[in-house]
């Protein structure tokens, strides 16, 4: 979901989003390509701090769609949306404007974690959280609205500082039940579901068989 507000050269994502497809002209580098490795990247830095990072997963009620990124952690479940903008970004009256217009990024967030929400138990929807990674020369750090709203680069400080409003039993459960529920071949259309974690993908797959068994003592509903 990398959005550049109405650029000429950008073309409709699956979601309905503007996408940029050009190149940096300073960097020279593809801006979608760039702007999602720079996000994975921080995420796999978490993962020794007990976050479980889980990538294209299917959006529930948009079949043609992905969520780019979830981490879900002692911090939280946080629905990430990347993008890479060259120019001002700013956030004020509790909006995100890039070079001076409000930006629709903002409500994609907001969206795509309440896609999220829907397919969590309600005892976790408070602790879903829309966030925006900028890839930019900025130092982004503030909260507009509801979304969490940092440059790539502090990422990983942002997430680590967050309160722990889940154990690793939740963690590893909530992180279960997404990568089961939107992953491919488990109503996802996307083939390239990707999950990282300290302890892999093992665990996730482990608490999935608990929760199938019964074992578990969780519930969705």
């Amino acid at each position: 979901m990398l959005l550049k507000d109405r650029a000429p050269s950008a073309r409709r994502s699956s979601a309905g989003n503007e996408v940029d497809a050009g190149v940096d002209p300073i960097e020279g580098l593809d801006l979608s390509a760039h702007g999602q490795a720079v996000t994975r990247r921080a995420l796999a830095a978490l993962c020794d701090r007990g976050w479980m990072h889980l990538g294209d997963l299917h959006w529930p009620g948009r079949p043609r769609a992905v969520i780019d990124h979830v981490a879900v952690g002692p911090g939280g479940i946080i629905v990430l949306t990347t993008v890479h903008w060259i120019g001002v970004v700013e956030l004020r009256a509790g909006k995100i404007w890039h070079n001076g217009r409000p930006s629709a990024a903002q409500h994609t967030c907001e969206v795509a974690a309440a896609a999220i929400r829907s397919v969590l138990p309600h005892n976790l929807h408070d602790h879903v959280v829309p966030a925006l990674s900028v890839v930019t020369r900025q130092s982004l750090d503030a909260v507009a609205g509801s979304v969490v709203t940092t440059s790539a680069t502090n990422l990983e400080t942002v997430l680590n500082r967050r309160a722990k409003v889940l154990d690793d039993d939740q963690v590893a459960r909530t992180a279960a039940v997404l990568w089961a529920t939107l992953s491919a071949g488990a109503g996802g259309r996307h083939q390239s579901t990707r999950a990282s974690a300290g302890g892999g993908i093992t665990q996730i797959v482990t608490w999935w068989r608990s929760l199938l068994l019964g074992s578990g003592g969780g519930s969705r509903s």
